[in-house]
C-alpha cells in the first residue's frame, strides 16, 4: 500500500516532490486554480502517484 501524501492551500511545491515517489496525493479541501496548474505540472514527473478526495 502507497503512502498518503496530505495536500493543501499553500502547496510547498518543493516539499511535495521530496514526499511522492509511489504516494497517493489527497486533499482535504479545494485548491486554487494555480495550485491546481502547479500540482499537475509537478505530477507528470510522477506518473505512479494517484489522487485520492
Amino acid at each position: 500500500m502507497s503512502r498518503i501524501v496530505e495536500v493543501s492551500s499553500p502547496i510547498d511545491l518543493h516539499q511535495l516532490r521530496v514526499g511522492l515517489g509511489d504516494a497517493s496525493v489527497q486533499f482535504s479541501q479545494p485548491l486554487t486554480e494555480a495550485e491546481y496548474r502547479s500540482l499537475a505540472a509537478v505530477l507528470t514527473d510522477y506518473p505512479a502517484v494517484t489522487l485520492r478526495a
